[in-house]
């Protein structure tokens, strides 16, 4: 028992715990696009400590909503220290992913913040929207990112009315 318990902890160790790798908000932006349409109570980064800070969003949908669409594009700051398309651009139909997920990307970035979402449910859509104590999880990403800074901006269209655009700034740095 002694030898699979040796064996066994430093292996958890490695799972629940990894200073070098660090991934966190940086900044995150809400624009309300349509008043009429939703109110945005609160869209707030708090930090919790050096390397991890969480994520709070609380939106209200002034009306039901039965037809979603998020635009969303990965951006990279580049050496101009400006940001720049990188890799990733779609359109997925909000409704549709929540039945099934169909896209690969989408459904990373749907992974990550599930567990803190009460958005868990197919269309339609009403009443408050909430992200409570977000905060980022290396483990749930491809192996394949390279360190840097990124913009993820999304573009929410709500019964044919751009009404959100989110810009979620975060950095993925891996200690060599």
């Amino acid at each position: 028992m002694r030898i699979i318990f040796r064996i066994l902890l430093p292996l958890l160790a490695c799972v629940f715990y990894n200073d070098a790798v660090t991934f966190k908000f940086t900044n995150f932006v809400c624009v309300n696009n349509a008043k009429s349409v939703l109110t945005v109570e609160e869209c707030r980064v708090r930090a919790v400590s050096r390397n991890r800070n969480t994520f709070n969003l609380n939106i209200t949908l002034l009306h039901p909503v039965n037809w979603a669409r998020i635009d969303g594009q990965i951006f990279k700051k580049g050496e101009s220290l400006k940001y720049q398309p990188w890799l990733y651009s779609a359109s997925i139909d909000g409704c549709r992913f929540v039945k099934k997920a169909y896209h690969p990307v989408a459904n990373i970035v749907y992974k990550l913040f599930k567990p803190f979402s009460n958005l868990n449910h197919t269309c339609p859509f009403e009443g408050t929207i909430l992200l409570r104590g977000f905060y980022l999880r290396w483990d749930v990403l491809p192996n394949a990112i390279p360190t840097g800074e990124y913009m993820l901006n999304m573009n929410w269209v709500f019964s044919n009315t751009s009404s959100l655009t989110t810009n979620s700034y975060y950095e993925f740095k891996e200690d060599a």
